[in-house]
């Protein structure tokens, strides 16, 4: 007769199994190739355009007398909405600054969070500068400057890159092996 093995040689077994299977750990996160290379560049120059238009935001804050010039009626260049564009362009210009910083962090972090982010700001700050551009439309001295109509045509620019961007970062396979951190 064959003699049954005992549960005890059995469990032993099994114990060297798992002892001697190697875990597996998942792949490191590929290097910042093909068209990520791009959205790296990108977000550095919008980083470096974000906070000049910051600075040119604080401008009528911090110069002496132009912000009572501007929004006060005794003064010829008053209009009545120079105050709420003046306050509408320097939170904006906060925010843009504030959430191309965090993109930056999680970019350079590869964060499995960063595609996600990605996918919600970019029409977030596209309909944030849609609602700065049309307030600021409606301050005559601003809409007749030459960087008003630069930036009507930047923003048909973002709308056009808003829908590349977006379904890159949802399908691509590059982006799903590289943000795993």
């Amino acid at each position: 007769m064959d003699a049954l093995p005992s549960e005890t040689s059995e469990s032993h077994q099994d114990a060297e199994e798992v002892a001697t299977e190697v875990p597996t750990r998942p792949s490191p996160p590929l290097k910042f190739g093909g068209v990520l290379i791009f959205v790296a560049i990108g977000l550095v120059l919008s980083f470096v355009q974000n906070l000049g238009q910051l600075f040119n935001a604080l401008a009528p804050f911090l110069q002496p007398g132009v912000w009572e010039r501007l929004t006060s009626p005794e003064w010829t260049s008053y209009h009545p909405y120079w105050k709420p564009v003046l306050l509408l362009q320097l939170s904006s210009s906060s925010t843009f600054v504030g959430l191309n910083l965090i993109a930056l962090i999680l970019f350079f972090r590869k964060a499995r969070v960063f595609p996600k982010f990605i996918v919600v700001i970019i029409p977030a700050i596209f309909i944030l500068g849609v609602i700065d551009h049309y307030f600021s439309g409606l301050v005559p001295a601003i809409a007749e400057s030459s960087e008003y109509s630069a930036a009507t045509h930047s923003l048909i620019v973002r709308f056009v890159a808003l829908h590349i961007w977006i379904p890159y970062f949802l399908v691509s396979k590059r982006v799903k092996s590289t943000f795993v951190n």
